[in-house]
């Protein structure tokens, strides 16, 4: 009894660390903190995303040359003399995956407008004021048709007893959805989409004529060419279904001069040169693209980037602070497209790169329904220190007084997110460059992706913060030896105590919790999480090392700290289900799948990109059964998306199939907003855990018969 009670305290005593409180000192050498804090302008920052705006930037296209040009000449003028505009072509092979690594074509839009010709004139939607209301990848037409009512559109149901061929439709769903319906099996002319499901739930909250992103596909779908659909605000929409409930017969003319081409993917990057390591690199990327005007998405991000590099440099220069040891680099590029067109280029990058932190709309002011400031973790498969150095940073600053002279007076609202692949730190952390990234950005918005995403959503207060909070990180890693490294561990150890503690509380809460016949099943469930975020915190401590030479020892000290506290924790497991069950927990029960699971050691047998891999697997002739069942996979396991590249990243030729599928089962996962508009953090439930080996194994088989994993037996 006495050993149970000390390991019960003793877990309770551990979680004390990982309450979030401001603290007077960082990570960061105080001095240089300061010089960071005074010379950073959050004003600066949006001065530059307020002319970023100008531009409709969409990928591959003038606009988006014109905005890369622009923050080359603005690094140039900044003294950044290492910087450049890379230019990739469609066609340029692709070290990562199959066919063209930037599929995203030249779109151009030189005028389109949608107007009520009949019984009266009226313009409904116009490119040049509100570019928006065009979907991406709109073919040219010239369409005179009427207007018909379908409803949502997305169904065969909303097209019973109507005639929709030739004639335009007005519609509430996703456009891609609406046009594959409507046009590609009815033979409608093209769609209009207003309201209803073409809004995410955050949007449109008191905003009328508020208008969303729509998006066709840049490619034939099945032989055929998608039309072009628009895109128009919810009041705009109820007073064309007023007239159409009236029984007025609407004409609708279409007319939009557009051109679609191959094109070429620019990336804008600068460096400032490292000292003394120069061949190791700490990245800071963000990406340009976006519809105008596009402000926080990603106005923000690009233009904070640009206001760090002129602050880091000007320090710098001034000899204000050291030079880094380390190269930092800055990246601009069109999201996904450009990321994958830059490391295709740069081969070596990944392997020289310690960290990296992707700034995706970080400037959202605090207007009502806006989300907190998130930092997103990078996924379980790349454990590191870097999320420790961001929210070390983060608590600094939380105690320093801060307010822009043009930004609000709002105090700092911030979550730490499991993993999510919602930007380009989903392509960075992936397994293929296994770069440990860190995502800072602002949400739920209400504004992205609508024609509201304007320069006055921006906060120069808040985009001082974020700002602030990346170079500081960028710098500590790029000047960081063996003083600095050691912190660094002393602060993974410490955090790492408090996300135990909450492994081991989550598991006692869920002992608290099942049935009586489902305690052996939770009790395994639980232990396995606390031995997976073992492992996790166990292997960030180790990273450490990498920064700095001689720091073995002191590190595996701490790494059995980590044991230590394992044993403790686990005792409290083991001895809550003794007391529930009247014995202790014995073996651990596996069925025939799971003993053939542990014997088997997979890899990836190819260095692709593990997000694409139905995309890699489906161009291998894979037969038309596994075919078949793999779809029917990605819908039985929720979040298929998120779990299988995962699944994937933990193949490191080390773990077992066994080991990995646990891994998989204890990872918490951020699956977004649910359509009432509240967020999907993974719970820790028997339901939302079971992941059956059995899929496991035939996934991973299919994968190993077509070349894209490799299987070796450990006996």
């Amino acid at each position: 009894m006495t050993g149970s009670r000390s390991a019960i305290l003793a877990l309770a005593a551990a979680a004390l660390p990982a309450v979030a409180a401001a603290q007077s000192s960082s990570l960061l050498d105080e001095r240089v903190a300061g010089l960071i804090h005074r010379e950073l302008s959050g004003v600066e920052a949006k001065r530059y995303v307020v002319r970023l705006t100008a531009w409709d930037r969409i990928s591959a296209s003038p606009g988006f040359h014109d905005a890369a040009v622009w923050l080359l000449a603005q690094l140039k003028d900044l003294g950044i003399t290492n910087a450049e505009l890379e230019r990739y072509d469609a066609d340029q092979p692709s070290r990562y995956r199959r066919g063209s690594p930037y599929p995203l074509p030249r779109w151009v839009v030189r005028a389109a407008e949608l107007r009520v010709v009949e019984p009266f004139e009226h313009l409904v939607a116009s490119y040049e004021q509100v570019p928006i209301t065009l979907a991406r990848y709109s073919r040219p037409a010239s369409v005179t048709a009427e207007l018909v009512d379908v409803g949502r559109g997305t169904s065969p149901d909303d097209y019973d007893g109507l005639d929709v061929r030739g004639k335009l439709v007005l519609a509430t769903g996703f456009s891609s959805a609406v046009e594959a319906l409507a046009v590609g099996r009815y033979g409608a002319a093209g769609v209009v989409v207003s309201g209803g499901e073409s809004y995410n739930v955050h949007k449109g909250w008191g905003y009328p004529q508020m208008v969303t992103w729509q998006v066709l596909g840049p490619r034939p779908v099945d032989g055929r060419e998608p039309t072009f659909a628009f895109s128009i605000s919810a009041s705009e929409g109820e007073r064309l279904r007023r007239d159409l409930r009236a029984g007025r017969r609407l004409r609708v003319s279409a007319l939009i001069d557009a051109e679609l081409a191959p094109g070429a993917q620019e990336v804008v990057t600068a460096v400032i040169p490292g000292a003394s390591r120069s061949e190791e690199e700490i990245l800071l990327l963000a990406h340009i693209d976006h519809v105008r005007p596009s402000a926080n998405d990603n106005g923000s991000g690009s233009g904070l980037l640009l206001e760090i590099a002129r602050t880091l440099h000007r320090l710098i220069d001034a000899g204000l602070i050291e030079p880094p040891a380390r190269t930092i680099r800055f990246l601009w590029m069109t999201e996904g497209a450009g990321t994958y067109a830059f490391f295709d280029a740069h081969p070596d990058l990944p392997d020289r790169v310690v960290a990296a932190i992707n700034l995706d709309m970080v400037g959202e002011g605090p207007h009502p329904g806006n989300g907190p400031f998130n930092i997103r973790r990078p996924p379980d498969s790349v454990p590191s220190y870097f999320l420790d150095v961001v929210t070390n940073l983060i608590r600094w600053l939380d105690g320093v007084p801060l307010r822009a002279p043009t930004g609000s007076d709002s105090v700092m609202n911030v979550r730490v997110k499991p993993w999510s692949p919602d930007s380009d730190h989903y392509i960075l952390n992936d397994g293929a460059l296994a770069i440990p990234t860190v995502f800072l950005h602002s949400g739920p918005d209400p504004f992205h992706h609508t024609n509201l995403d304007a320069p006055d959503k921006v906060d120069p207060t808040n985009l001082e913060r974020a700002g602030i909070i990346a170079a500081g990180a960028a710098y500590l890693l790029a000047t960081a030896g063996e003083t600095e490294a050691r912190r660094i561990a002393w602060e993974v150890l410490a955090e790492g105590t408090g996300r135990l503690a909450g492994a081991a509380r989550e598991g006692l809460a869920l002992l608290g919790s099942v049935r009586e016949d489902q305690l052996t099943e939770a009790y395994w469930l639980a232990e396995r999480k606390l031995v997976h975020y073992g492992v996790r915190e166990r292997s960030a401590l180790r990273a450490v090392s990498e920064l700095a030479g001689g720091l073995d020892p002191h590190v595996e000290d701490l790494a059995a700290a980590v044991d230590r506290q394992l044993e403790a924790m686990g005792g409290a497991l083991a001895q809550a289900y003794e007391t529930l069950t009247g014995e202790p927990p014995g073996a651990r029960p596996l069925d025939a799948d799971e003993l053939a699971a542990a014997d088997l050691v997979p890899r990836r047998a190819r260095r692709l990109l593990n997000e694409r891999w139905r995309d890699e697997l489906l161009q291998e002739g894979v037969e038309e059964t596994d075919r078949e069942w793999i779809e029917d996979l990605r819908r039985r396991l929720p979040y298929s998306y998120i779990r299988i590249p995962e699944l994937l990243n933990f193949m490191d030729g080390k773990r077992s199939l066994l080991d990995i599928r646990d891994a998989l089962s204890a990872e918490a996962f951020d699956f977004g907003l649910d359509a009432h508009g509240v967020g999907r953090v993974e719970d820790f439930s028997l339901d939302s855990r079971r992941i059956p080996m059995s899929d496991v194994l035939r996934l991973v088989r299919i994968l190993e018969r077509h070349g894209l994993v490799a299987v070796e037996r450990r006996s």
